[in-house]
Order: structure tokens, then sequence, then C-alpha cells
């Protein structure tokens, strides 16, 4: 199914929830701790739960009860966000759900976002 811009932003304005958007950032490595900083953004985005369709579950690590984020590409400031990465986290639909996959959607210079999600 196609969605047009119009049709994705109106979706996630009728049906959607105001969720946030976690991002882990990893600093440079410092010598003198050993470690590297991570630091974390919060973002307040726009979301929707989609589930997969049958023939979707035919991939192994999508299973029966699967849940991926609608995400739009802009917070709710109107403000462009960065493109979330696998680890990054949503909440807001319950429990906290890590991010294991993130398909990019474009249609007429309009990017947003499809995170499949694991609790």
């Amino acid at each position: 199914m196609a969605l047009r811009p119009s049709s994705f932003n109106t979706l996630l304005k009728r049906h959607g929830k105001d969720c946030t958007l976690t991002v882990v950032t990893e600093g440079s490595y410092d010598p003198s701790t050993g470690s590297s900083p991570t630091t974390e953004v919060n973002y307040t985005v726009r979301c929707h739960p989609a589930n997969y369709k049958l023939e979707d579950r035919q991939v192994p690590d999508i299973v029966l009860g699967s849940i991926r984020y609608m995400v739009q590409s802009t917070d709710t400031s109107g403000d462009a966000i960065p493109k979330p990465k696998v680890g990054d986290t949503i909440s807001g639909f319950g429990d906290k759900t890590v991010i294991q996959e993130v398909d990019e959607v474009y249609s007429l210079g309009i990017v947003s976002y499809f995170c499949r999600v694991k609790e």
C-alpha cells in the first residue's frame, strides 16, 4: 500500500500519539576513564503502531505480536529529528521499546520512518 505524504501526516495527526524517542549517541573514547561516555537526547514525536501483514512474518525474527511504529521525521514543534537507529528507544505506548530496524519512507522529499521495535 502506498501512502501519500498527506495521508501519512493525516494518519499520524488523527490517530497518532505523542511519544518519546530517545536517541543515544556515544562520545569519543576518554583514555583517563577508559570508557566512551554516552549522551541521551529525547525528542517528542508523533507515532502510530502498525501491525505486520501475514506475508511480512516470513522473516524469522518477525513473530506474531511484533510491532513497528510509523514515526514522523519532525518532532511535535516541527523541527527535524535525526534518523532513529538500532538501539534507540521509543516510549509512550505502554512499555519502553527498543528499535531493532529502521526503514525510511520517501515521498516528495518528505522522509518518515517505520521502526521495528521489541520490548
